[in-house]
């Protein structure tokens, strides 16, 4: 019970640093409402859940460092995707029709999401090392409602932010949202090269 609580908690914490399902979650919060953002974050959680598996059976010891680049070079390329569309979207009145795919939240929460190698790293890495340490799927399972929990109180808080904040200021944190993302698709791209 111990290590299933120790989990919620690294759970908790590791998504609560900021990243791009973080700002999917808020982004789609303050411009589509609370039910939008529980949709993406829905979507987060099946990738959760892939990622959950691919590690409990075995991923780290295939994970090369060529999948790792693979999958930083798409993740990059979406959230300069999704960067732009919120920039283009918080100086236009209407919904741009290049954001097809931003439109489905489940989609988007889960390839913003999926497709970052910040969310590799944390599965390869740091989750992979305390499932090591612990083989009981229901201790394991903590990190799953940790990781959910932080992103419910994204959503809460975004709903709370579109009751304070009005179009405007709704508008300008999409900009700055989009701003972060293409400097972390730059970031990766760095990283990958």
């Amino acid at each position: 019970m111990l290590q299933f609580i120790s989990n919620i908690i690294l759970g908790l914490v590791l998504v609560l640093s900021p990243g791009p399902a973080i700002i999917e979650v808020m982004n789609r919060g303050l411009k589509e409402g609370f039910d939008k953002s529980l949709l993406s974050v829905l979507g987060i959680m099946i990738s959760e859940l892939i990622w959950f598996s691919l590690i409990i059976f075995g991923l780290t010891k295939i994970a090369s460092p060529k999948i790792q680049m693979i999958l930083g070079i798409f993740g990059a390329c979406f959230l300069v995707y999704l960067g732009i569309s919120y920039l283009l979207e918080s100086v236009k009145n209407k919904e741009l029709k290049i954001t097809k795919l931003k439109k489905n939240p489940i989609l988007t929460g889960f390839l913003s999401n999926f497709l970052s190698p910040v969310n590799a790293v944390m599965w390869i890495g740091i989750i992979a090392a305390a499932i090591n340490l612990d083989k009981s799927i229901f201790a394991l399972s903590g990190l799953l409602w940790g990781i959910l929990g932080s992103y419910v109180l994204v959503a809460l808080a975004s709903l709370l932010g579109k009751r304070i904040f009005n179009e405007k200021i709704i508008k300008i944190i999409s900009a700055i949202s989009g701003v972060i993302l293409i400097i972390f698709a730059i970031i990766m791209f760095l990283r990958i090269l």
